[in-house]
Formats: C-alpha cells, sequence, structure tokens
C-alpha cells in the first residue's frame, strides 16, 4: 500500500542544517492547498533558502544508491552484533537491544542497581530520577572519557539511543562498543557517585 502521506526530516538536510518535508500525492496536495486562500496553509522554516535545498536534494541522491544502502545495512548488522556482544558479557546490565540499520535503542536493567540502594524509596518518581541519572552518568563518561556524543530521552531514562551517521567507519563503531564494554565493567553505581558529587561542586560553584 502506498501511505496518503509521509513526512522526512532531519536527516535530509544532510548534516548542513535541520531540513523536513512532507510527501503526497498531486491530488491530496491540491486538496489542501490547490486554492490561493489555502496556499499559505504549510509552512516552513526554510523556504526560499537554496544551499540548504541543494543540500537536501544530494543527500537523497546518495541515500537513495543501492550500493550506499547496502553498505549502511551491512554496517547496522555490524553494530548489531557488537552490541548484542556487550550484553552477553553483561546480561543483568542490559534487558535488550532494539531498533535496526543505524538506529538502535540499548535497554538498560537499573532494577538491581537500584535494589543494592537500600534507603531509596521505592516512589516511580524516585525511581526515574535515579535511572536519569544513571543514565546521565553513561552519557556524561562516553563523552568525557572516549570523545563519543550519546542522548537518551527523558521519557525513557533507560534506553540509550545509538545513531551513528550513515558514513560512520566500522573502527569507530568497535570504539563504541569497547567503551560501552569498559563503562559496565567499571561499575554504574561507582561512575553515578561521582557524577553527583562533580555536579554537586558545579551547582555551589
Amino acid at each position: 500500500a502506498v501511505p496518503d502521506i509521509v513526512t522526512i526530516s532531519k536527516c535530509l538536510g544532510g548534516g548542513k542544517r535541520a531540513i523536513g518535508a512532507m510527501v503526497t500525492s498531486q491530488e491530496m496536495f491540491r486538496r489542501a492547498y490547490g486554492k490561493t486562500k489555502d496556499a499559505s496553509t504549510h509552512t516552513t522554516t526554510f523556504g526560499g533558502l537554496g544551499e540548504s535545498c541543494a543540500v537536501a536534494i544530494e543527500a537523497l541522491n546518495i541515500i537513495g544508491q543501492p550500493e550506499f544502502l547496502a553498505d549502511v545495512r551491512a554496517k547496522g548488522d555490524y553494530l548489531r552484533t557488537g552490541l548484542e556482544w556487550v550484553r552477553g558479557r553483561h546480561p543483568g546490565a542490559i534487558r535488550g537491544i532494539t531498533g535496526r540499520g543505524l538506529f538502535y535503542g540499548v535497554d538498560f536493567e537499573f532494577g538491581a542497581l537500584l535494589g543494592a540502594l537500600k534507603h531509596l524509596p521505592r516512589i516511580p518518581f524516585i525511581q526515574r530520577t535515579a535511572e536519569t541519572v544513571l543514565m546521565g552518568t553513561m552519557v556524561r563518561e562516553f563523552y568525557r572519557r572516549y570523545g563519543i556524543l550519546t542522548h537518551f530521552s527523558g521519557s525513557d531514562p533507560t534506553i540509550l539511543h545509538v545513531m551513528p551517521p550513515l558514513i560512520v567507519e566500522r573502527h569507530q563503531l568497535d570504539r563504541f562498543i569497547t567503551a560501552l564494554d569498559e563503562l559496565l565493567e567499571r561499575g554504574l553505581l561507582t561512575l553515578a557517585a561521582r557524577f553527583v558529587g562533580d555536579t554537586a561542586v558545579e551547582v555551589i560553584r
């Protein structure tokens, strides 16, 4: 089936700037915007910026090349294999790996770690805050120790987002996998204690 509307965003800009697009059939577009009074209903933040649009067109040309997509799939499989290897080495720390291609989520099991904190109140808000601290600890360590940028969503702080660019090299994927393994080996509670201490010092300053 062909969808009526497809939205494309972010990576369409080819790394130059955020740019989004809506793709639809000519008939649906005409019905929505085909009259003068409706022509400006769909607005844009980059309209008229020819250079950004030229980059977007070239990004589509590159992404559409079969050999490029085959390479992306191969690197995605390679990354998944590495993530599963780390999960096998730390089965109590990682609950699962989700995603495909070069967009993965590493779902951490923080329950056992938080259970070790005997005096931590079993209140959902407190639990979520503690999970956020643990994930924030990892994100900071990835950046400070390894120069790797990662992130997570506040709506689910147990999932680390792994989204390398499509042009990533395998040795860079190896570096991330090694970093993840080393962080788990060092112990998140120890790193989190240092993270909280450093944050408190910064607030006092």
